[in-house]
């Protein structure tokens, strides 16, 4: 017998001769495995099953091999008997050899085979450590892939989910913004990308008129606000009776102050909103600082019409009407000074009165403004009527409304034009005193503010406001406030005496306007920029490293004015006078550490100033030499990064390094020879037409070219004073994004081309028409139209218009300058002061800051929403279960 292996070498030595009829099986077997598994390096089914099912290992094969397959018996079977033992090995034995063995002392040791395919199966087995090993491999691949494709799968879901979420946001906008912001807070939430930042950003932009939104306990029925515009109160069709203390913004949370046995039809305050009154169709309520006091005294029968209480809060006033036929309205007066109250009967009115108001504590209106238009004026104490008329509005009278001082009122046959008619005299119907503009159609409110001086109209979901106009002056063009919801009757109100701001409801959710706010995600103040030429570029911003405070340099460089870009400063007056220049200034830098401001004018010279001490002039740079007399006015001011060099780039291409303490040129390289400065010296650029790299090593003009008559961009190498054109006839504006230029168009292409000129690159959709930019911030390209009071967003490096900003008009194209904080987190906006309509002269420019990242969008769309976002809200616009947490704010 031999216990055998094959072994493969290349010693030139031949092994030992093994020899014997018992090997025959051993080397068949061996030679099967050989030609059954050959080297080749590519697998193969055969090299696979090798590798799970092979030869058994410690096991002895033995026997003879005859003609065909079969064994043949051996000798010597107690000797390999005991040697397998010994060794502790498995024997495949020819069947003929059974006999032999029948003594063996462990039989189990032993297997017959009658074949060499028996043979092979006895001495083979799977390899089970292998197997397991690979099933586990498997099983592990497997269950990743389905982790992997589990993962994928959630995260498709999630991105087609916020990609609805933000659909359904942008559907809102117009007709509930603070809906439509919660939906787009949502959708960033589950997937920020372009889309999602795109709807946040136009949600918390829609109506930026919008102030904010509260929710009150139910569905509001009626709506008044104090007349020193200091509190609104509302009352539900519960009969809850609530009060919001107003300043810049509705408070978070209501008072509660009283409560009707049902629904509230009217509500109504002294000035402060102290003293509160409220009715329902049969129940009067009176309540001081949130507790109740004694209410007008009314007999059985008496249903209440219409409630009012005098601005110091001494008298309530409330109308009630009988269910008998001929029985006249009646005025019932309380003065709350006696307790006593008093009552007239209103035989001069038609029809019930639905409105009331005081002009002072002595003097009130009544309106009914629902059927004939009639009006009559009462003094208290008394009550005695003064005067008084009946207009006839007729049959189509589709809403009405009186002023809150009482002095004029007004209702609506949907005609586009609405009439005002002032409360005095006997007014004549086909001539009304004043009238309004909005567009044709059936408000379900109308609101006039104190004086009559404009009108508001609730017309499907959105608000239209407008200044009311004599017969002889021309309609002004209505503001349109989108996103209202649908208000009800009386539920719209103006706040204030300024009528400036007004209150609106829809459902359980009321809005508060303010005309003059232009953004929710803005701080606004007033700035020192005075009105420059025509012919002289606008304002030159610059915003301090730290992106809290901006300089403004007036577009005639006579006035540079610092003013905080923070909330809590912009509302502050600055506690310095702006400065007055000496002379001319083209072009404002800050230093890398925010520490100074540095101004330089057209000869070169500079002024360096201390913004934290009243712009005190800490330093200067001397004037350049310049024997010709040659002015070049300073296009870009720039710090280079490290901030130990600033770059100076002239209205002729000529780029200058200079030290920043003392205005040293470190190293220069003179613009095209005919931008050379002339007699005139060198005309001033407007923001848009001269930009810089980054590390001032090509600069980009705009140049009016007298040999083609168009112009064309001049592209100046730094290094080598050579320059690069670009021919053109509608160039717009340039501007440098990292290493790219960009060259704006005037059809709206906004070209992208090699820091140097020589390619272009690629092509994005612009601004068409552009008056300023393009202006580049981190990830974000802001240019101002032609014609238009905004500043389009281009998002970077999607390319796709993430939305616009209003700014103020401006005395002129042009008199708007923008700047990006370095962070890219800010966009300011400087103004030149216009003279409005009821401007009585001279003013101040206004600035302008937008937060423009996603956290501080999210945080004003949470704030100015009011509300949370509900499961049956999310069922009702996305069909699906809503997840397990709907709060906007964390």
């Amino acid at each position: 017998c031999g216990l055998w292996r094959i072994v493969l070498s290349d010693d030139p030595l031949p092994p030992p001769r093994i020899e014997g009829p018992s090997l025959g099986v051993a080397f068949a077997l061996g030679l099967r495995e050989l030609l059954r598994h050959p080297q080749s390096p590519r697998p193969s089914w055969a090299g696979i099953r090798g590798a799970f099912y092979g030869l058994r290992p410690r096991t002895a094969v033995t026997g003879a091999l005859g003609d065909g397959e079969h064994l043949l018996k051996i000798s010597g079977m107690e000797a390999k008997l005991l040697t397998a033992r010994h060794k502790g090995l498995r024997l495949v034995a020819p069947e003929a050899n059974r006999p032999d063995v029948a003594h063996a002392p462990e039989p189990g040791d032993v297997r017959f085979a009658a074949t060499l395919k028996q043979a092979d199966r006895y001495a083979r087995q799977f390899r089970t450590g292998r197997m397991v090993i690979a099933l586990s491999l498997v099983a592990a691949a497997a269950l990743s892939g389905l982790a992997v494709q589990y993962q994928n799968a959630e995260e498709k879901t999630r991105l087609e989910n916020a990609h609805r979420l933000a659909d359904v946001s942008q559907n809102l906008t117009s007709s509930d913004v603070g809906l439509a912001e919660l939906f787009a807070v949502q959708a960033y939430r589950q997937h920020a990308d372009a889309l999602t930042r795109q709807a946040l950003f136009r949600a918390v932009t829609a109506s930026p008129q919008l102030v904010g939104s509260v929710r009150s306990s139910g569905p509001i029925s009626a709506l008044a606000t104090a007349s020193d515009g200091s509190a609104l109160l509302a009352g539900t069709q519960g009969g809850e009776v609530q009060r919001w203390t107003v300043t810049t913004k509705i408070a978070g949370s209501s008072q509660q102050v009283g409560r009707l046995p049902g629904q509230v039809t009217a509500v109504a305050s002294d000035a402060s909103g102290d003293v509160v009154a409220a009715i329902g169709h049969e129940a009067v309520g009176v309540w001081k600082g949130g507790s109740p006091v004694p209410a007008p005294v009314l007999p059985a029968g008496q249903e209440p019409g219409a409630v009012a209480v005098s601005p110091s809060g001494r008298f309530v006033v409330v109308t009630t009407a009988t269910k008998t036929f001929g029985v006249p309205p009646t005025a019932w007066a309380l003065d709350r000074s006696t307790g006593a109250t008093s009552h007239l009967d209103l035989a001069d009115m038609h029809s019930d009165p639905d409105a009331i108001a005081f002009s002072d504590d002595s003097h009130l209106t009544l309106f009914d403004g629902d059927a004939y238009g009639t009006w009559e004026q009462l003094t208290l104490p008394g009550p005695v009527r003064t005067r008084g008329s009946t207009l006839g509005f007729g049959t189509h009278n589709y809403a009405s409304a009186l002023a809150p001082d009482g002095s004029h009122f007004t209702y609506t046959n949907r005609a586009a034009a609405l009439p005002v008619w002032a409360s005095e005299g006997s007014p004549d119907i086909d001539k009304p005193a004043l009238s309004a503009r909005f567009p044709e159609g059936s408000p379900t409110a109308l609101a006039l503010s104190r004086g009559g001086s404009r009108a508001a109209a609730a017309l499907g979901t959105t608000l239209y406001v407008s200044r009311t106009s004599a017969p002889d002056q021309p309609p002004s063009e209505p503001v349109v406030l989108p996103g209202a919801g649908t208000v009800p009757a009386r539920g719209l109100a103006f706040l204030g005496p300024s009528g400036r701001k007004l209150v609106s409801a829809a459902g359980d959710v009321l809005n508060l306007w303010d005309l003059d706010r232009l953004s929710r995600i803005a701080a606004e103040t007033t700035v020192v920029v005075e009105t420059s030429c025509n012919a002289c570029p606008g304002p030159r911003v610059a915003v301090a490293p730290n992106g809290r405070t901006a300089a403004v340099l007036g577009g005639n460089g006579r006035t540079l004015d610092v003013r905080s870009l923070d909330t809590a400063g912009a509302d502050r007056p600055p506690a310095e006078q702006p400065q007055s220049l000496d002379k001319e200034y083209g072009a404002v830098a800050w230093s890398a550490d925010g520490s100074r401001i540095i101004i330089v004018s057209q000869d070169g010279s500079a002024q360096i100033l201390d913004p934290r001490n009243g712009l005190r002039v800490t330093g200067s740079w001397p004037a350049l030499p310049n024997p010709l007399q040659l002015d070049d006015s300073p296009a870009l001011l720039q710090f280079l990064p490290g901030g130990r060099e600033v770059a100076q780039l002239d209205g002729s291409g000529t780029i200058r390094i200079r030290e920043p303490a003392t205005g040293r040129v470190l190293r220069q390289v003179a613009g095209p020879r005919d931008m050379s400065p002339t007699v005139g010296g060198t005309e001033a650029a407007a923001q848009g037409e001269a930009a810089l790299d980054r590390l001032a090593t090509h600069a980009a003009l705009i140049k009016y070219d007298p040999a083609s008559n168009h112009p064309e961009i001049r592209v100046v190498d730094a290094g080598t004073g050579r320059y690069r054109v670009i021919d053109g006839k509608d160039f717009r504006g340039v501007a440098y994004e990292d290493d790219r230029l960009l060259v704006q168009r005037e059809g709206g292409d906004l070209e992208v081309w090699s820091p140097d000129g020589a390619r272009r690159l690629g092509t994005l959709k612009g601004t068409p028409g552009t008056t300023v930019g393009p202006v580049v911030g981190k990830g974000l390209i802001a240019a101002i139209p032609a014609n238009e009071n905004t500043v389009r967003l281009l998002d970077r490096p999607s390319g796709d218009v993430l939305g616009t900003l209003p700014i103020p008009a401006g005395p002129k194209p042009g008199s708007t300058g923008l700047a990006f904080a370095a962070d890219g987190t800010r966009l300011v906006a400087a103004t030149e002061f216009r003279q409005a309509e009821d401007d009585a002269g001279e003013g101040a420019g206004r600035l302008i800051s937008w937060r423009l990242d996603p956290d501080s969008w999210i945080s004003t769309a949470c704030t100015s929403a009011g509300r949370e976002l509900t499961p049956a809200l999310w069922k009702q616009y996305l069909g699906s279960d809503a997840p397990a947490s709907l709060r906007c704010t964390p």
